[in-house]
């Protein structure tokens, strides 16, 4: 069985500073649409159909908390919640192709929601890094790890 996730660790242990540091070229700006508007959108309109087509079989979701969620469990998610924070604001701070058919995508995250009880309000920050595996001519997510996220309340 192929395993995207396994070849991947093996390229970058591979690859010498100048590929991980290579440049996606004509790539990158399908690589920011896909991670500024289409990977988003299937959050956004609960599109659990076109998650699981965009998503690879062995996806994995790392947690900030160091938790490792499967592909089934995101979908799940989609299915069941609506996601449309206020102000969201995803900013890419590097793409880079460490091997032919493989970018990395990591940026910091934004957004505003109310809490719990629909009392307050929160903004809440990530920083994510996702891996990005091209199949038969489309981007499709192989992992997405969060770090850093923090949520405080907003001031009246």
């Amino acid at each position: 069985m192929f395993r995207p996730i396994a070849l991947l660790a093996a390229l970058a242990a591979a690859a010498s500073p100048a590929q991980v540091t290579a440049s996606c070229g004509d790539l990158e700006p399908g690589l920011r649409e896909v991670k500024l508007k289409q990977w988003p959108s299937y959050y956004r309109n609960q599109d659990a159909k076109g998650l699981a087509e965009f998503l690879m079989e062995d996806f994995r979701l790392v947690g900030a908390d160091g938790s490792v969620g499967q592909r089934a469990e995101e979908l799940a998610w989609v299915e069941k919640n609506a996601w449309n924070p206020t102000d969201f604001l995803y900013t890419i701070r590097s793409v880079h192709c460490p091997a032919p058919g493989v970018a990395i995508i990591i940026g910091e995250g934004r957004f505003k929601s109310q809490d719990k009880d629909k009392r307050a309000w929160q903004e809440h920050r990530y920083v994510s890094s996702n891996v990005l595996v091209q199949v038969r001519g489309k981007w499709r997510a192989a992992s997405s790890h969060l770090s850093g996220e923090t949520t405080k309340p907003v001031p009246d």
